[in-house]
């Protein structure tokens, strides 16, 4: 308040005439000295009243939805991502009248590696809480429960449907291989001959080694060494055409 007095002072002094400017002093000097006199009153300030925070919603990264759906695990929890793409995968392949798949079939066709220890995790997990079992063979089917909480909704509509669903998960000289032997199903090529048209050299160990990947997840056949190869009924199941 003294601050504010002494500015109008200071403005007055500078708009008025000198003997109007020492008339305002006195008169700005009494009022200073009456407020000096009175005394203090306490200023009692009304508490602000609180609010609690609206709910906020916080969403949940990419990285860990890819972790874990809202789907009952038997009781147990959340099946992840991955898990939920093993079951939706046997339950394709179903609907297709092949009602089992191999290890290997199995994680590939889920996007995981067959030798890695999530998807033995996984495998694991799902046949603990009874969702898949296991039959001769290493081979996996749904059960009951399984599929419950499985979706056929990925299951491919054609022939073609298939096949480009294979390409996506095999790499290219395999698929160059495979869309060989899938122009020619039921006959077989000459082991040289599919190296040849998949440009490799029958004699590399990277063409040797796509054979192998290729029979383990049950697509190809051959006899001993280099025998002729053929693609397998798995590609071309009775339910489509």
């Amino acid at each position: 308040m003294v601050c504010q007095v002494y500015y109008c002072l200071l403005a007055a002094i500078g708009r008025a005439s000198l003997s109007d400017a020492g008339a305002r002093l006195a008169a700005a000097l009494a009022y200073l000295e009456t407020m000096r006199t009175q005394p203090e009153v306490p200023v009692t300030v009304a508490p602000e009243e609180i609010t609690a925070p609206a709910h906020q919603t916080v969403r949940t990264p990419a990285r860990d939805m890819e972790r874990t759906v809202a789907v009952p695990l038997n009781g147990n929890g959340p099946v992840s991502r991955p898990q939920q793409r093993m079951l939706d995968s046997l339950a394709a392949f179903e609907e297709l009248d092949i009602p089992e798949l191999t290890w290997g079939q199995l994680a590939v066709y889920s996007t995981q590696a067959p030798k890695s220890s999530g998807f033995e995790k996984n495998v694991s997990t799902l046949r603990s809480n009874a969702l898949i079992e296991t039959r001769p063979g290493k081979r996996f089917a749904l059960t009951e429960t399984g599929r419950q909480i499985a979706s056929a909704a990925d299951r491919p509509a054609s022939l073609d449907a298939l096949h480009e669903a294979w390409s996506r998960y095999v790499s290219g000289p395999q698929w160059r291989m495979l869309a060989a032997l899938i122009r020619q199903y039921p006959r077989a090529i000459d082991y040289e001959r599919l190296a040849e048209i998949s440009s490799q050299s029958p004699t590399s160990s990277g063409y040797e080694k796509n054979i192998s990947t290729l029979r383990s997840l049950g697509l190809i056949q051959k006899g001993p060494a280099n025998s002729p190869v053929s693609a397998t009924a798995l590609l071309f199941p009775a339910g489509l055409t």
